[in-house]
C-alpha cells in the first residue's frame, strides 16, 4: 500500500472523503500516530546505528548518548564482537569496581536512561580498532508524508490505519462506538503481526 493508498482507507473507515474538510496532512498526523503505537508494540522500526545514527567512541569516555531516535536498545557490536549487557547491581555483586577500572578494550555496556556506559571504557587502542560500535535499536519511524509504511510488511499496513481511524473517531468524531470497534481490530491484528517482527527485536547471533 502507498501513501495515497494509506490516505484512501483511512478516508474510507473513517468516513471522511472529503480531502477539503480533512486535508492530506491532517490525516497523515493521525497515520503518524498510528504508526508510532504500533512501532511501540511491534518493533517493526529498527536501525543499525553507527557515527551520526549510534555514538562516536572517545578514549578514556565512558558515557554517551543514546541517539534521539532511539526507543529501546536490542544490542550493541563493537569492532566485530557482540558486548554482553550488564547493570551495576551485577557488577557489584562480583566485587567490580567498574567506574575505577583501566580503560580498555569493551565488553560490557550499560544503560542510564538515555545514556550508554561501556566497560571496560575504551582507551586509545580499542578507539583506534573502532571508534563507531553498531547499535540495533527501535527507532522513531519516519513521517508518513514522507515514508509511508517503511519497513512495516505490506500484510500489515492496515494496522497503523486502523489505529488512526480509532483516534479519530473517538477524539473528532465522538463516537466512542466506532473508536472502541477500530481499536479492537488493531488489537486483534498487531497480536497476530507480532511474530513476523520476533526477530528483529532479539540479540544477534
Amino acid at each position: 500500500m502507498n501513501i495515497s493508498q494509506g490516505r484512501l482507507l483511512f478516508r474510507r473507515l473513517a468516513q471522511e472523503q472529503n480531502p477539503v474538510v480533512v486535508p492530506d496532512d491532517m490525516v497523515d498526523q493521525y497515520l503518524d500516530a498510528g504508526l508510532e503505537a504500533t512501532n511501540d508494540v511491534l518493533g517493526y522500526h529498527v536501525t543499525d546505528g553507527s557515527g551520526s545514527t549510534g555514538v562516536t567512541l572517545a578514549a578514556d569516555t565512558q558515557d554517551y548518548i543514546l541517539p534521539t531516535a532511539c526507543l529501546r536498545l536490542l544490542w550493541v557490536e563493537w569492532n566485530g564482537v557482540l558486548l554482553a549487557e550488564t547493570d551495576q547491581d551485577e557488577l557489584r555483586k562480583r566485587n567490580i569496581n567498574w567506574r575505577q577500572a583501566a580503560a580498555g578494550f569493551p565488553a560490557h555496556y550499560l544503560l542510564f536512561g538515555r545514556k550508554i556506559s561501556f566497560y571496560p571504557k575504551p582507551d586509545a587502542l580499542a578507539v583506534a580498532a573502532s571508534s563507531t560500535p553498531i547499535l540495533r535499536y527501535v527507532s522513531t519511524p519516519a513521517s508518513y508524508t514522507l515514508s509511508g509504511f517503511a519497513q512495516l510488511a505490506t500484510a500489515h499496513h492496515r494496522i497503523p490505519v486502523l489505529w488512526a481511524v480509532a483516534e479519530w473517531q473517538g477524539m473528532v468524531n465522538k463516537d466512542e462506538r466506532a473508536s472502541a470497534a477500530a481499536m479492537t481490530l488493531w488489537k486483534q491484528r498487531v497480536e497476530a503481526a507480532a511474530d513476523a517482527y520476533a526477530d528483529r527485536m532479539q540479540q544477534k547471533g
